[in-house]
């Protein structure tokens, strides 16, 4: 029951009408894969700082940093949001992950449990 409070959304792109559900939230964990030219199979974590300047130049995608800033302009405030990333080789075309990036899942539950339990422990 540790994460019976938890409440997971999968989405194919961040776009401006999640404000609300990041209003509603004490944390947001954004979990995401990128082909960024590193290792395949690394993972980076990065807290997401609000871009302010980007609250109105957007159309119906938004990047995390955007949707923080809408969330606290909105609501008057956004939860601790953290950008959790396993790099990709490429961008694969079937449903599939690859050994490098299947090895990192682990991983990424291990820091997100570590994420939830300090909020709890807060």
């Amino acid at each position: 029951q540790r994460f019976a409070e938890v409440d997971v959304l999968s989405v194919h792109q961040l776009t401006p009408e999640l404000a609300a559900d990041f209003a509603s939230a004490s944390r947001v964990v954004l979990i995401d894969a990128a082909a960024d030219g590193d290792e395949p199979g690394s993972v980076h974590v990065l807290d997401v700082e609000p871009d302010y300047a980007a609250v109105g130049a957007f159309s119906h995608h938004v990047d995390a940093a955007a949707l923080v800033a809408l969330t606290s302009a909105l609501y008057g405030d956004a939860p601790p949001t953290t950008m959790v990333t396993v790099s990709l080789d490429s961008i694969p075309h079937e449903e599939r992950l690859s050994a490098p990036v299947a090895a990192a899942i682990p991983d990424v539950v291990a820091i997100v449990t570590r994420l939830s339990l300090e909020d709890d422990n807060a």
